[in-house]
């Protein structure tokens, strides 16, 4: 685990120079297991722990680029979610419009309820809080919603129900078991996903 985040930090350290970059912890990360997350240490970063562009985020991640509104997590919220949902009946189609797998509807279900964790804590530990639930969705909902580390790429555009706007959510899929990543036109809010194998990496 040592040589991988070390081998982490100097990729880092070489693409921070040209691109912002933005780290978020996950559930197989150095950091704190129950959400949210905590960002990973610097110390575990010694190259690029002060670099201007790079920086280590919690999980959950609500942020803002180029005037939209982002709201990410490391996919460990939206996998606990889905294996509640009843499993598809034969020859049922999918409602017009709607997301056509779990992870995508415990996403649209999640932006609904403006909570990044339902099945907290049943099933999924969170920090204990008296005054404050840290993963209630603050404002006005985000204009992209997206869970990383699931099984495959999948997105949908919905309408968000209390202000009107569309949403884009998108499954990320784990890179290191897909070799795959997703691009986002923030402008358009449409994403498409690219694989990477050994000849492109």
């Amino acid at each position: 685990a040592a040589g991988g985040i070390k081998m982490l930090d100097g990729w880092l350290s070489s693409i921070g120079a040209t691109v912002a970059i933005d780290v978020m912890s996950g559930a197989l990360d150095p950091t704190n297991t129950l959400l949210p997350q905590r960002p990973m240490h610097r110390a575990l970063f010694p190259l690029t722990a002060t670099h201007p562009r790079i920086s280590r985020v919690a999980n959950p991640y609500a942020f803002e680029l180029d005037e939209v509104a982002l709201f990410g997590t490391a996919g460990n919220n939206v996998l606990d979610y889905a294996k509640y949902f009843p499993e598809p009946q034969p020859g049922m189609p999918s409602p017009p419009d709607k997301p056509v797998n779990e992870a995508l509807l415990a996403m649209e279900l999640m932006l609904r309820f403006r909570h990044a964790a339902p099945t907290a804590p049943d099933t999924l530990g969170v920090v204990p809080c008296v005054e404050s639930d840290p993963l209630v969705m603050e404002g006005t909902a985000p204009r992209v919603f997206f869970a990383g580390n699931l099984p495959d790429f999948s997105t949908a555009l919905i309408k968000d129900e209390v202000s009107g706007a569309s949403a884009r959510l998108i499954c990320v899929p784990a890179f290191a078991r897909t070799s795959k990543a997703v691009f986002l036109n923030l402008s358009t809010l449409a994403c498409h996903v690219m694989s990477f194998g050994p000849t492109t990496l």
